[in-house]
C-alpha cells in the first residue's frame, strides 16, 4: 500500500495554469483583506514574507521571481509569483544577486513527488528553473496544511489515509489512537494479512465493537476502500485479507457466533458477496479467485460443524508416553502417605491438573481483569480458580513441612519438594515451580535455618538455582529470560499465570481505553497490542497439552491433602515455625 493516490489528489489541484490578474498585484492586497483574516499566522508569515519580496521586486520593475521555500519541514516548491509578462527580460545578474540578499531563499531542489510544474522543458536540477504553471496566493493555505505534518502526533483525523501508519507504526505494533473506521480501513489495506495485527484484533476487538456489528463495518468498510482504490490486484487484496480475518476468526473466537443464527446468516451472505466484488482486470484474478473461495469454504465448513474446531496446528511430538511409577494395588487416597509417592510421579500428576485448569481459561477473562472485581466468580470464573488453587498449593506446603516434629523428617519434606521443582522445572511447569519456591520463601519456612543447613549440597544448590529463577528482582527479569528459552507452543509448557495477570493490570490501569477528541472516540490501539501479546501468549501455551498418564489416586490424595490438611493463617504458621526453631 503507498500514499500515490492521496499524493495524487493534492497534486491535480494545480495541475491548470492560472495567471494572477493584473489589475491587482499581490502587493495591493491590503492587510485586513479576508484573505490575511482567514490565515494562520504560519501561513500569514509565508504570505507577508512573499508580498515584501514581490514588492521590491514591482519598484525594480523586474517582475519574475521563481522560488523554493521551505518552512518547518513543509516545502513549497516552483513558481510562487508571476506578476508581469517581461520575464523572458529579467536582468539573470540582478536577480541572483537581490536573491542572495533575500533571507527567506533557499537553494533547495523542488521536491521530486510534489512536481507543480507541466512544462516538458524545465530543467529538474535547477531552482530557478521557470515552468509555466504557477501557483496563486489563494492556494498557499492549501499547500501549507497539506505538507505540515506533524511526526509525534498520536491521533490523526477521521478522513486521513492510513499509509503513513503502515510504514511508521506497524512493524512496532504502535498503532496509537485510531477510530474503529480507521482500524477497519487499516485492516484491510494492510493489516488483516499480518498475523501480528489479525491476532491483535481478534483478541481485543470485543473491547471496541460487538460480533453482530463486525460483519456489517467490515461490509461498509469494504465499500469504502475500494471506492478509493485505482488498481485490481489492490481491490483484490483487499478481499483475500477479509478471507483471511475470517477463517481465523471463525476458529479462535468460535464461542461468539455459537448460539447467535443471525451471524451464522450475516457471515454466510456476506461471503457470497465477496467473490463478486473480485475485480476480473488483475492478471492473477484466477489466483485470488481460487483463493477467496477455497476460504469460504473453510469458514462454511467450521461455521455448519457442532463441534468446536482443533485450534492448536502443533502435533504433539512422536515419542512415547512416559511409563507412570505407580503401586500395583491402588492405595485408599486418604490413608497414602507423601512417602510412598514418587517425585517425579507426583510432579506429573500435578502438571496434568494444573494444566487442565489452565487449558479453560479464555482471552475475555484476561482483558476484562475480571479477577479484581467483587463479580470475578461470574466474569473470571478460571482466572479465580487458579488463583485460588495456588494460594492453597503455597499453604498446604507450608504445612506439610511444619507439621513433622523431628528435624530429619522436615529434611525429608525439603528434599521431595525439591525433587518435586526440579522435574516441573524440566516439564517447563512454571506455576508449579512458583506455588513451591513461594512456600520455602514464606517466613515461617525461610527461618528454619538448622533444618535447612542440614540438607545435603545438592538440594542447597537446587533451592538457591530456583530461588534465582523465581525471584522478583528485575519485574521477574530471571523468570522472564527463562520463558523466552521456551519454544511456547511447539513443546509442552505451563506459564506461572501470576506474572501475566500482574502485566494485564500494569497495561490496563496505566492506559487509557479511549479518547474524545472534537466529538469523535478515538481507540488506543496500542494499549490494546499490549494486551493481546500477554493474552496470546498464554492461548499459545493452551495449545499443547502434557502427555502424562493420568493416575487418579494420586489426583485423589493432592485433592484430599489440599482440602482437609491445609493451614491458612499466617501468625498461627509463624507459631507453629517459631515453637520448632
Amino acid at each position: 500500500m503507498d500514499g500515490t493516490e492521496n499524493s495524487a489528489e493534492v497534486d491535480n489541484q494545480y495541475e491548470e495554469e492560472y495567471t494572477p490578474p493584473p489589475a491587482k498585484p499581490l502587493h495591493m492586497i491590503h492587510r485586513s483583506s479576508a484573505l490575511y483574516k482567514s490565515k494562520t499566522s504560519l501561513e500569514q508569515r509565508i504570505i507577508d514574507e512573499i508580498s515584501t519580496i514581490a514588492l521590491s521586486d514591482d519598484n525594480d520593475q523586474n517582475s519574475s521571481i521563481i522560488r523554493s521555500t521551505t518552512y518547518h519541514g513543509s516545502e513549497i516548491s516552483g513558481s510562487p509569483l508571476m506578476l508581469t509578462s517581461r520575464a523572458a527580460t529579467l536582468n539573470q545578474e540582478k536577480t541572483i544577486e537581490r536573491r542572495k540578499r533575500s533571507h527567506v531563499v533557499l537553494n533547495i531542489p523542488p521536491t521530486p513527488q510534489r512536481n507543480f510544474s507541466t512544462s516538458s522543458n524545465v530543467s529538474s536540477g535547477s531552482p530557478y528553473s521557470t515552468p509555466r504553471t504557477c501557483i496563486s496566493p489563494r492556494n498557499i493555505q492549501s499547500i501549507v496544511t497539506q505538507t505540515i505534518v506533524k511526526e509525534d502526533e498520536i491521533m490523526i483525523s477521521p478522513e486521513a489515509s492510513l499509509n503513513s501508519l503502515v510504514v511508521k507504526t506497524v512493524t512496532d505494533q504502535k498503532y496509537g489512537y485510531l477510530t474503529v473506521n480507521q482500524i477497519f480501513e487499516f485492516g484491510l489495506r494492510y493489516g488483516f494479512e499480518e498475523e501480528g495485527f489479525v491476532q491483535m484484533f481478534l483478541c481485543t476487538y470485543k473491547t471496541f465493537i460487538s460480533p453482530k456489528l463486525l460483519i456489517s463495518t467490515l461490509s461498509s468498510s469494504l465499500m469504502e476502500v475500494m471506492n478509493k482504490l485505482t488498481y485490481g490486484y489492490e481491490k483484490n487484496k483487499c478481499i483475500v485479507r477479509i478471507c483471511n480475518l475470517l477463517s481465523k476468526w471463525c476458529v479462535q473466537c468460535y464461542g461468539d457466533f455459537l448460539f447467535d443464527k443471525q451471524i451464522h446468516e450475516d457471515v454466510f451472505t456476506f461471503m457470497g458477496q465477496l467473490s463478486s466484488h473480485l475485480d476480473d482486470t488483475d492478471c492473477n484474478f484466477n489466483s485470488a479467485h481460487e483463493v477467496v473461495c477455497k476460504m469460504c469454504q473453510d469458514v462454511a465448513v467450521v461455521i455448519s460443524s457442532t463441534d468446536p474446531p482443533n485450534q492448536s496446528t502443533n502435533q504433539p511430538p512422536s515419542q512415547e508416553v512416559p511409563k507412570p511409577i505407580v503401586s500395583k494395588n491402588a492405595p485408599d487416597p486418604t490413608k497414602l502417605k507423601m512417602e510412598n509417592i514418587h517425585p517425579l510421579e507426583f510432579a506429573r500428576q500435578l502438571t496434568l491438573m494444573e494444566f487442565e485448569m489452565f487449558a479453560k481459561v479464555n482471552g475475555e477473562e484476561l482483558l476484562g481483569l475480571g479477577w479484581t472485581k467483587d463479580s470475578k466468580e461470574w466474569t473470571s470464573p478460571n482466572i479465580t480458580k487458579i488463583i485460588s488453587w495456588t494460594n492453597t498449593m503455597t499453604n498446604w506446603i507450608t504445612t506439610c513441612i511444619l507439621k513433622e516434629v523431628k528435624i530429619k523428617d522436615r529434611q525429608k519434606m525439603f528434599k521431595f519438594f525439591l525433587d518435586v521443582a526440579e522435574a516441573c522445572y524440566e516439564f517447563k511447569n512454571f506455576n508449579t515451580l512458583f506455588e513451591i519456591m513461594m512456600a520455602m520463601i514464606a517466613h515461617p519456612v525461610y527461618r528454619l535455618k538448622v533444618t535447612k543447613e542440614g540438607l545435603p549440597k545438592k538440594y542447597k544448590d537446587i533451592m538457591i538455582k530456583f530461588e534465582n529463577v523465581t525471584s522478583f528482582m528485575g519485574n521477574r527479569k530471571a523468570y522472564r529470560e527463562e520463558m523466552k528459552q521456551v519454544a511456547v507452543g511447539a513443546t509442552p509448557c505451563l506459564p506461572f499465570v501470576g506474572v501475566s495477570l500482574t502485566d494485564l493490570v500494569f497495561f490496563d490501569q496505566g492506559n487509557a481505553n479511549h479518547q474524545l477528541r472534537d466529538q469523535v472516540m478515538y481507540i488506543n490501539l496500542s494499549k490494546r497490542s499490549q494486551m493481546s501479546l500477554v493474552v496470546n501468549h498464554l492461548m499459545k501455551a493452551q495449545s499443547l497439552p502434557y502427555h502424562f498418564v493420568q493416575v487418579d489416586y494420586i489426583q485423589k490424595f493432592i485433592c484430599w491433602e489440599t482440602n482437609t490438611n491445609v493451614v491458612s493463617d499466617e501468625s498461627l504458621l509463624d507459631k507453629i515455625s517459631k515453637s520448632l526453631e
